[in-house]
């Protein structure tokens, strides 16, 4: 999504021409477009109030961090440090977790409604439905249909047989990637960036972590999408 951040399309838009497409159901991103005249203004801005996602249809989203919303439902948890006689209490936060049931789609059936047969980037920062997203993308479409794929990732932890270049959440679909001839150019963080909300610390996750990634396709595989005119 863009939340009420949408520089990086703009940027697109204005500088290299580009017809850019943003995706986001959160209400705050709604009212921030619909409120926007520089948005709307934009000859090849276009904002979809619905998500992208790992299937077609209407999913149950919960309210995150900053007026967003993302698949994470927060799990009760024993607050350790509320203890008496052996006696811990627990946390049901998800019981005061704002649901919210939206819109969201494919990237195949996006792409089929807006006549798309490739795209020359793809910016994901979903907030944890990354990993269905991928999926879902490497089992419909065999490789990714573009040349840049830009992505953030939520809540992965780090492998500690092999330091902080590595993680097992994240280790499958870096692979797949480099099946289908991407590799990674960019990183935020080595390592990535530890959580800094004490929720998670309470419910005994001390391995959160975050980062910003992006691949280039270097070249066409034998199966998945090439771009138009390579073969």
């Amino acid at each position: 999504g863009i939340r009420e951040q949408p520089q990086f399309g703009v940027m697109m838009h204005n500088h290299f021409g580009c017809e850019v497409h943003a995706f986001d159901p959160s209400p705050i991103s709604v009212a921030f477009y619909r409120q926007s005249q520089e948005l709307q203004a934009l000859k090849n801005y276009h904002f979809h109030n619905y998500g992208a996602g790992s299937r077609d249809g209407v999913v149950n989203l919960y309210e995150y961090n900053w007026g967003q919303v993302g698949i994470i439902q927060e799990p009760a948890y024993v607050n350790a440090s509320n203890c008496n006689n052996g006696n811990c209490q627990i946390v049901y936060p998800g019981s005061d977790q704002k649901k919210f049931a939206l819109d969201v789609k494919t990237l195949p059936a996006i792409m089929r409604e807006l006549g798309h047969k490739y795209i020359d980037v793809i910016k994901v920062d979903v907030e944890g439905s990354e990993y269905t997203l991928m999926e879902s993308m490497f089992d419909e479409l065999g490789c990714p249909p573009c040349d840049q794929f830009t992505v953030e990732w939520h809540h992965f932890s780090n492998d500690p047989r092999y330091g902080a270049g590595s993680s097992p959440e994240l280790n499958s679909l870096v692979t797949l990637m480099h099946r289908c001839g991407f590799r990674q150019f960019h990183h935020h963080l080595e390592g990535g960036w530890p959580t800094g909300e004490d929720k998670y610390i309470e419910m005994h996750m001390h391995n959160v972590r975050y980062n910003i990634v992006s691949f280039k396709k270097i070249q066409d595989h034998k199966y998945g999408f090439a771009r138009p005119g390579k073969r």
